[in-house]
């Protein structure tokens, strides 16, 4: 085997013609981050963030780049504490825009709302705390 490799790339050089790059295929996020304030728990499917007074999520697989950063759009809904009334309008959450940076165990989140300040996180990797919503 080795020597069709050798004789691939001698051949490749001969011709003038370079071999074909490998690619590197992106990562996705899995596991468990969070901290004293915040849960974020990142399936093969979907990532959900819950904080004690407002909750997020993002549809779809969260791709890393070779970096370990990702940028994902999603919808991030704060509450109120008590009882709260059912949404009669039907309005789906606001959209926002998760981004994210991977760093050995630690994730350093930031959501970006409109028409407020960034939210940002830095959560480490292990089991998920239960949050406790609004009281």
């Amino acid at each position: 085997m080795i020597a069709v490799t050798a004789a691939l790339i001698a051949l490749a050089a001969m011709s003038g013609t370079a071999m074909p790059e490998a690619k590197a295929m992106p990562h996705l996020l899995i596991g468990e981050f969070s901290n004293g304030e915040a849960s974020f728990v990142a399936g093969s499917d979907r990532g959900d963030l819950k904080l004690g007074c407002a909750g997020g999520s993002i549809a779809g697989p969260i791709r890393l780049d070779g970096h370990g950063r990702f940028t994902a759009s999603g919808e991030f809904q704060e509450y109120a504490p008590g009882p709260q009334m059912v949404d009669e309008s039907g309005k789906p959450p606001p959209a926002v825009r998760f981004d994210g940076q991977l760093s050995g165990g630690s994730l350093a989140l930031t959501v970006a709302r409109r028409g407020g300040p960034p939210l940002t996180l830095t959560l480490t990797r292990g089991p998920a705390r239960k949050m406790v919503r609004c009281l």
